[in-house]
């Protein structure tokens, strides 16, 4: 399955870049990307973008939109270019298909962040090359590493369940967009509603939080949901449904 597996994420990037997008076209959108969170915004935090713990926070943003347009055409994609069949007809089980369209997306929009977070500690350091060599710190760089690779194996499963109902992948975007409000946007808005008394309560909770600690706990808590979705769209998979 391992081997399978493989085959299906060396496919799905050769068309990310050869068919979806072109090849030209996706290495410039790409290096845009990289210039302007990997070097244009480093520029303007300076050093306080190595030495900040949000940081690891900030750098899963960008996975989670990559991934998300990835995971989007999975299956939808497929279908709209009427090569859904002859995936299905092939000899890759089940597991192969799933997992392979997962790690595709997932190690995508992870390596993207990790390449930009290694940018941006090159950027700081040559933008001041007086203060001597800078990086993270241990804690903040396996944030990077872990919380980005995590985040984008959310949107990964999440994103499984909708292409595969999706008819376009135009409307599996949408959903996921609307599903990416809800879930990460919508409550950051909601507390400008809530009663003053509790927006105070909450802030105070929120400043007295060790960072570790809550690192560690997105991490557990993401880790476990990236497993359950990818166990239930393995087990919910099903070759006859997706061609109806």
């Amino acid at each position: 399955m391992v081997s399978d597996s493989i085959l299906v994420v060396r496919k799905e990037w050769k068309e990310l870049f050869q068919h979806r997008r072109g090849m030209r076209s996706g290495f410039l959108n790409l290096a845009i990307l990289l210039f302007i969170l990997g070097v244009f915004m480093p520029l303007q935090s300076g050093a306080d973008g190595l030495s900040n713990p949000l940081v690891a926070l900030a750098w899963t943003w960008m996975p989670i939109s990559l991934t998300m347009g990835i995971v989007a055409d999975a299956f939808a994609g497929e279908r709209e270019r009427h090569t859904l069949e002859t995936l299905l007809s092939s000899r890759l089980s089940d597991h192969a298909i799933v997992i392979g369209k997962q790690l595709a997306a997932i190690l995508y929009g992870w390596g993207v962040a990790e390449i930009g977070a290694l940018l941006a500690a090159v950027t700081i350091n040559l933008a001041d090359l007086r203060q001597g060599w800078m990086f993270y710190t241990t804690e903040i760089y396996i944030g990077c590493l872990v919380l980005p690779l995590l985040a984008a194996g959310l949107m990964a499963g999440l994103g499984t369940f909708v292409s595969m109902r999706a008819d376009t992948v135009r409307q599996a975007s949408q959903q996921l967009s609307i599903g990416l409000l809800i879930l990460f946007v919508f409550p950051i808005f909601a507390l400008q509603y809530l009663p003053e008394a509790w927006r105070v309560q909450f802030v105070g909770q929120l400043n007295n939080v060790d960072l570790q600690t809550l690192f560690i706990s997105l991490a557990v808590g993401w880790l476990l949901v990236d497993l359950i979705l990818a166990a239930v769209a393995v087990k919910r998979f099903q070759r006859t449904a997706l061609i109806d």
